[in-house]
């Protein structure tokens, strides 16, 4: 059974400029996720991604919960296996996720990429371009540039919607939600098996099947998604950089002032 027509969720566009929020949105509004293909040359992405190999380093890694607001706000990396990160939002996952704010040093080659990514998410929020990008804003956003791996070996995300992100938000002051996340792997080459899928009548349908590298997938606060097993034939191992990556560019909130 066919979920959905790549052509109906699926915008290609070359430069910024030609991005349609209320076409994106619209399709959202539909099918609870689109798709932006364009805006990122995979070759590019995979030059980013061999320098994420060579930089990411297993010493660098800390634990699920622990870290201040403020770590957050440089480059910080953190493991998290299980659902302990967050305490009011039980959801399993095996992870590693690598802040990089796009103020920090550019250590995975991901700055340029961020930066478009951020302001992609902006225009489809109608806010100014270049809102949160550079720096905290006078009401507290901030980007929360950041790459998620998961590792071959399991590494997973079980089912849930960005309910907890979609209310801090809302709480902030923030009238739209979306989460945008940028593919930087890419199935059939960095991994097998797995990948992003996302709940369509019922069924868990597996987005990267369709979509990959420099493509970037939008939900909204309504849809039930999350990453399936990676690879599960090989030893889980966060020793080097195996399986699916992917960057997001999320609003925060910034309460370090606060800790």
């Amino acid at each position: 059974m066919q979920y959905y027509n790549i052509s109906d969720v699926c915008v290609n566009v070359s430069k910024l400029e030609d991005l349609d929020p209320l076409k994106v949105m619209n399709i959202v509004k539909e099918h609870t996720f689109a798709v932006i293909r364009g805006l990122f040359l995979p070759e590019e992405l995979k030059e980013s991604l061999e320098i994420t190999k060579k930089s990411m380093s297993r010493l660098a890694d800390h634990p699920a919960i622990g870290e201040s607001p403020r770590s957050i706000m440089e480059n910080y990396q953190k493991i998290v296996v299980g659902g302990g990160a967050q305490k009011d939002f039980y959801v399993p996952r095996c992870a590693r996720i690598a802040y990089n704010p796009i103020w920090s040093e550019d250590i995975y080659g991901m700055k340029k990429h961020f930066i478009t990514l951020a302001r992609a998410r902006n225009i489809l929020l109608s806010k100014p371009i270049d809102f949160a990008v550079h720096e905290v804003e006078n009401d507290g956003f901030w980007t929360a540039a950041r790459l998620q791996h998961y590792p071959a070996g399991g590494g997973f995300f079980l089912k849930h919607r960005d309910a907890v992100l979609e209310k801090h938000n809302q709480d902030a002051g923030m009238e739209k939600f979306i989460q945008i996340l940028l593919l930087v792997t890419q199935k059939g080459e960095d991994f097998k098996e797995g990948g992003a899928f996302i709940e369509i009548e019922g069924k868990d349908v597996n987005l990267e099947d369709d979509f990959g590298r420099g493509d970037i997938i939008i939900y909204d606060g309504r849809s039930n998604h999350g990453v399936e097993d990676i690879d599960t034939d090989h030893l889980l191992d966060f020793n080097s950089v195996n399986g699916r990556v992917a960057a997001l560019a999320s609003l925060y909130s910034d309460f370090s002032k606060t800790s």
